[in-house]
């Protein structure tokens, strides 16, 4: 976990709104159906973890974009969730081709001299924020999911401390997942470790 006294020391205090721009995601009037030769690809809940990982196994392909105007995804872009009972952050930086996410998520474009998409990203999955989604998001009868309105979102207080600070804040976070998903993996095995010597106990 990244250490609060490194994020103490902060430049300036912003509003989501002051160092970024925020858009919806694409509001498809229909079930997306998956299109192997689609010329758009399509990001949707499912395909960002609780991790903020993107992952591509699921990704659906469209061609239903054809009559809609759309603004697609950029590197650098941030996808937070607004829609769901998971809030999560993530920043994109695919190689999927001409992308879109859907309504569910908020799509943030960030000025790049004020902060970094991926300090964005992880304030937004840390404590601090999402104390503030939990306390503000509004409820939709729709399979009881809550949700951030863009308004709420730019209303957000960001701490931005110095590029050069959230570049350390960036790596530290992303050893201490490394060190997580190792230490997963350690306990899976040893788990199998122990099933296997009891088995074997049990079967002589």
């Amino acid at each position: 976990m990244v250490n609060e006294r490194i994020i103490k020391k902060v430049d300036m205090r912003y509003f989501i709104k002051d160092i970024s721009t925020v858009r919806s995601g694409v509001h498809f009037r229909s079930k997306i159906e998956n299109a192997v030769d689609g010329s758009v690809s399509v990001i949707q809940l499912r395909d960002v973890d609780d991790a903020g990982k993107i992952s591509s196994e699921h990704i659906l392909k469209t061609d239903a974009l054809n009559d809609m105007k759309v603004e697609y995804l950029n590197k650098g872009d941030v996808l937070f969730k607004a829609k769901s009972n998971r809030k999560v952050a993530a920043v994109f930086d695919e190689d999927f081709g001409l992308t879109v996410a859907t309504v569910h998520y908020l799509v943030l474009k960030i000025k790049k001299k004020l902060a970094l998409p991926e300090y964005v990203a992880w304030f937004l999955n840390h404590r601090k924020a999402q104390v503030y989604f939990g306390q503000n998001a509004e409820g939709s009868s729709f399979r009881s999911l809550s949700i951030i309105k863009k308004a709420l979102l730019e209303k957000l207080e960001i701490d931005v401390p110095s590029i050069e600070c959230q570049k350390k804040i960036i790596e530290i976070s992303r050893l201490y997942e490394e060190e997580k998903n190792i230490e997963q993996e350690l306990r899976q095995k040893k788990d199998l470790f122990i099933e296997e010597v009891l088995l074997k106990k049990v079967s002589q």
